[in-house]
This record gives C-alpha cells, sequence and structure tokens, in this order.
C-alpha cells in the first residue's frame, strides 16, 4: 500500500495515507471524486467514436505506465475501476484510475496465486490469472489484456466474451478468440483494430511489449488524419 501512496500521476486516483487503526484495520485515505465509472458512460453510450474510445485507452495506459514503473500491477482493470471525472456527455473525459485493491508488487512472490486461487473479475481477467503455463506469469500484460477488453467493449458496444458463468467466460478467455473488432465495426481503423487484437493475444508474451510501446500506438491514433488531395 505504501508504494500505491507513491504513485501521484494524474491519471490514478491518489493516496494520501495508508495504515492500521488501534484495532488492526486497515485504512486508506483517498481522494475523493466526483463523477461516474466507464461501466455507466458503456451502457449508456456505447459503442464509442474511435476518438473517444482512444482518448480514454490513451489516458488509463498512461496510468498503468507509471504503476508499472513502480512494479505494480492493477490485476482488476475493468470498466467500474475506471472513473470519468468529466463531462462525459460532451466528451471532456477525465480519467482517473481506482481500486488498486488487488494489485501485486512485482517483488512479490508468485506463492501469491500458486495454490490456483484466480484473482480479479472473469470477464476481464487475463488467461495467465487463469492458468499458469510454461512463459505466463502475472506482469504488466496482464493490465494490457484487460486494457484490450475495455477498448473492445468500447468500440463494440459488447465484451468479445459473454459466458453465461465465470467458468465459462475463463474457459473462453483461455482458448476461444474474441470476435474480429473490424467485422463489429468496419469504420474504425485498421490500426486500432490491430492493436486491440495484439492487445487480446492469449500468450502474454505476444502482446505489446509495454504499456509506453501501447501509448505510443493510441497516440498516433489520436492525431488528426491527413486527407490525400487528388
Amino acid at each position: 500500500m505504501r508504494t500505491l501512496a507513491q504513485l501521484s500521476h494524474p491519471n490514478t486516483v491518489r493516496v494520501y495515507d495508508c495504515g492500521h487503526t488501534e484495532s488492526g484495520a486497515l485504512y486508506v485515505v483517498m481522494e475523493l471524486l466526483s463523477g461516474r465509472d466507464l461501466a455507466h458512460w458503456i451502457a449508456a453510450d456505447a459503442p464509442f467514436a474511435s476518438e473517444r474510445a482512444v482518448s480514454i485507452a490513451l489516458q488509463i495506459t498512461s496510468a498503468l505506465e507509471e504503476a508499472h514503473r513502480y512494479g505494480v500491477v492493477h490485476r482488476d482493470l475493468k470498466p467500474a475501476n475506471v472513473v470519468l471525472v468529466g463531462d462525459g456527455e460532451r466528451g471532456a473525459d477525465v480519467v482517473k484510475l481506482i481500486d488498486f485493491g488487488i494489485a501485486k508488487h512485482l517483488g512479490q512472490s508468485q506463492a501469491l496465486t500458486a495454490d490456483g486461487t484466480a484473482l480479479g473479475t472473469p470477464a476481464y481477467m487475463a488467461p495467465e490469472q487463469i492458468v499458469r503455463r510454461p512463459g505466463w506469469e502475472l506482469s504488466p500484460a496482464t493490465d494490457l489484456y484487460a486494457l484490450g477488453l475495455i477498448l473492445y467493449e468500447m468500440l463494440a458496444g459488447r465484451r468479445p466474451f459473454d459466458g453465461d458463468s465465470p467458468m465459462a467466460l475463463m474457459y473462453q478467455h483461455l482458448e476461444e478468440p474474441p470476435p474480429p473488432l473490424a467485422a463489429l465495426r468496419p469504420d474504425l481503423p485498421a490500426a486500432l483494430t490491430a492493436l486491440v487484437a495484439d492487445l487480446l493475444e492469449k500468450d502474454p508474451r505476444a502482446r505489446p511489449a509495454d504499456a509506453r510501446a501501447v501509448r505510443d500506438r493510441l497516440a498516433a491514433l489520436s492525431q488528426p488524419q491527413r486527407v490525400a488531395g487528388p
């Protein structure tokens, strides 16, 4: 928790203090936010225009980049843990990433989940959170998979996997390819649908190298596109 208090990114909720009460209960003093979470805006507005989805994803990625620099993996990244504190209806979305409650410091032992206990929300869990396979470890790539799921949902207006139980969802994350986003949104830039596909690779080693690489690709997508003359 002390590590989380060191995070000072504008897109991460500030943790001002933490500790234990006299009774031993953990307390955390955090920034007070006024806004609605991304889950609300997806339900209200999705599918989003690509510009809005890219803007939100860019801010999430920037927050993840700092957390990963401190060795912190969120492990429960989902729309409910992304608060928009601007006026979302007008597109002035300012992201605040919240709830690092099950965040893992990369210096901690993998034994935290060595007993097979999966931590996270099934609809947004990376394959390596579900099973251990050779080369599959919890890492920054775990958060990048969840980012891909969020991007897909913002752009498609639906999740890529819709299993009717936690076990069904976990199986889909492990074994089934997501429906191609380009087929659902043929209007999207090819570079954007390719990025989402890369983020949703089952093998964490096949995903983008790190949050900075994703940020660079999103930043390129956020630039105005020049239209060639006649």
